[in-house]
């Protein structure tokens, strides 16, 4: 089920590569509902992880809709250029600053 649950949200979100070794184990990991924290280096593609996750789920539930995603990030750049690309992808998604004062949503219209 796994396997083709994910096959679907690659196919959802365009990913046409295959996961690394440790981010196919966080998204079994959150799959099966486990509280998980992933910590590798820069550049090895968390962020492929929660992009593709609302998608992983809504095929494990049965959902209309992917479900959401909160991820917090240590810097506001971060989390806009991330926010970015998730819209440019057609993903909503929006951020609160680190201060918790401000926030930001970007569409691709």
């Amino acid at each position: 089920m796994f396997e083709d649950d994910l096959n679907y949200a690659k196919e959802q979100v365009g990913f046409q590569f295959d996961f690394k070794d440790k981010q196919l184990l966080a998204l079994k990991s959150l799959y099966n509902c486990k509280d998980t924290v992933v910590v590798v280096p820069t550049g090895y593609g968390k962020s492929a992880i929660f992009q593709i996750l609302p998608y992983l789920m809504q095929r494990k539930f049965q959902l209309d809709r992917p479900m959401i995603v909160i991820v917090v990030a240590p810097l506001n750049s971060i989390m806009q250029d991330q926010v970015q690309g998730l819209s440019a992808r057609g993903i909503p998604a929006c951020y609160i600053d680190i201060a918790g004062t401000r926030y930001s949503t970007f569409t691709n219209e």
